[in-house]
């Protein structure tokens, strides 16, 4: 009995102290040559949802898995310091703290048991994915800018062809070209760029107030508004429609600039991997004057258009003529849904908003 005692009373001590509560068994890194090569299931791990899907509101993910371990994706090319992981048990209502991390590499994925501590505090049975969730706290900056992102659009890489497993050969589908690793490595950046600019209060506030009418049938007029008989859109629909995409699978077109419609998005693969293009480099004389300095953002805008509905007709997915929304004497402004998300992409990214202000990939 007395031993028991002690035994209880150090592991106390030992949970009170922060030790970690998980043991690593498995550990690498994601979206490298072998995700091309591997193959689960018919087809390579870049390709399988399940092991490189994303939910883009958790990009560094920690999940349960059905043998009951500790799963680690860090989707993003950043090394985050100073962690602090808790696991929350939802019929206690509690949480603990289960292990501290000094940093968590770039692209990181591992896998982790529990302790024997961690079934002192919650019994094997009650661990499961509806009981627990984990929780995490950190002083690093970008992780404060992932929290940020609330939109609910969960992201895989698409495979635009046929892949034959028996041969272990791809062939591309009209219009795609094969997406590998290292372009999955130049698409997280931007999609954590987009997502943290969909999920702000800036958007709201600059569709709402925009000095423009929105259609999805006819362009506007010089001075912002629709020509008669023009059906103008709701604005909060507007919103509600660029804020809940629900999934989409990317990929690279090759014959066309960009292409998006469904679940289907891709943008050039020079338009991704360039360090100097609009997405990392301010330019707003370009971007309003230069079509194609613009054109990485328009592009964007213009295919995630078409993802959220929206057609060719109107201004939702082109750039409309310049308005001049002080006056004639004003200064000129691009209007259209495209533009807009250009002007706040931009602004985002003159201010060090976005969570990468330079490609990270190729520093």
């Amino acid at each position: 009995m007395k031993k028991n005692i002690i035994l209880i009373l150090l592991a106390i001590v030992m949970i009170s102290c922060g030790k970690n509560l998980i043991i690593e068994e498995e550990s690498g890194l994601m979206f490298t040559s072998k995700d091309d090569t591997v193959i689960v299931g018919d087809k390579p791990v870049l390709y399988n949802d399940s092991l490189r899907g994303f939910n883009v509101n958790n990009l560094l993910e920690f999940t349960l898995t059905d043998d009951k371990k500790l799963q680690l994706k860090n989707f993003l090319p950043h090394t985050f310091k100073d962690l602090t992981l808790y696991a929350y048990v939802k019929d206690t209502n509690k949480r603990f703290k289960i292990a501290y991390f000094d940093k968590i590499e770039a692209f990181k994925i591992a896998k982790y048991s529990f302790s024997k501590l961690v079934y002192m505090r919650v019994s094997k049975d009650r661990i499961n994915k509806e009981n627990i969730k984990f929780e995490v706290e950190s002083s690093d900056s970008m992780f404060a800018k992932i929290k940020q992102i609330t939109i609910p659009t969960r992201f895989s890489f698409g495979i635009f062809g046929t892949w034959d497993k028996d041969l272990n050969t791809h062939t591309n589908r009209w219009g795609w070209e094969r997406l590998y690793a290292k372009d999955a490595r130049d698409y997280m950046p931007l999609v954590a760029n987009i997502a943290y600019a969909l999920s702000s209060n800036r958007l709201k506030k600059d569709v709402l107030n925009a000095p423009f009418d929105f259609s999805n049938e006819c362009k506007h007029n010089s001075d912002g508004t629709l020509p008669k008989g023009c059906k103008k859109l709701d604005r909060n629909d507007i919103i509600k429609k660029f804020t809940n995409v629900n999934y989409i699978y990317l990929g690279l077109p090759t014959r066309a600039e960009g292409l998006g419609g469904g679940k289907n998005f891709g943008l050039k693969r020079k338009y991704i991997n360039n360090p100097n293009n609009v997405f990392y480099k301010y330019d707003l004389d370009g971007m309003e004057n230069d079509r194609h300095i613009r054109y990485p953002l328009e592009v964007f805008a213009h295919e995630f258009s078409h993802i959220c509905g929206y057609g060719h007709k109107g201004n939702m997915a082109y750039i409309g003529q310049y308005i001049y929304p002080d006056g004639p004497n004003g200064k000129k402004r691009l209007a259209g849904m495209s533009s807009l998300i250009g002007y706040l992409y931009q602004d985002m990214l003159k201010t060090k908003e976005l969570p990468f202000t330079s490609h990270p990939n190729k520093n």
